[in-house]
């Protein structure tokens, strides 16, 4: 091999390891962004029930809402669905002890 062609498959690595470099700059979760969508109505708030709607990478939209994991009990919990990075997340979270869950959010104990 040659002094040019060394050159030359230098340069390609090079290109290569820059492309590499730039794509992970504007991804860095490396994770496909393509065909991935996702909105939250309440953007995480347990004060009001919300809705999600997602789809993965083509995948038919599903919308999920926010339910109260025991109704009308003090102490109880909301599960909460929110997007985080174009994807649907989910967790259950405690009302504060003066509310309860009723109809997915907390509400004050009257």
């Amino acid at each position: 091999m040659g002094i040019v062609e060394k050159k030359e498959v230098l340069l390609f690595v090079g290109a290569i390891f820059a492309i590499l470099i730039i794509g992970s700059y504007f991804n860095p979760t490396g994770k496909a962004s393509v065909g991935y969508f996702c909105s939250d109505t309440d953007g995480m708030s347990t004060l009001i029930q919300g809705t999600v709607t997602y789809s993965n990478s083509g995948s038919v939209k599903q919308s999920k809402t926010d339910y109260c994991l025991e109704e009308g009990k003090s102490g109880s919990y909301v599960h909460e669905f929110w997007c985080a990075e174009q994807t649907m997340e989910e967790e259950n979270i405690p009302c504060a002890w003066t509310q309860k869950c009723m109809k997915g959010k907390c509400v004050d104990i009257s």
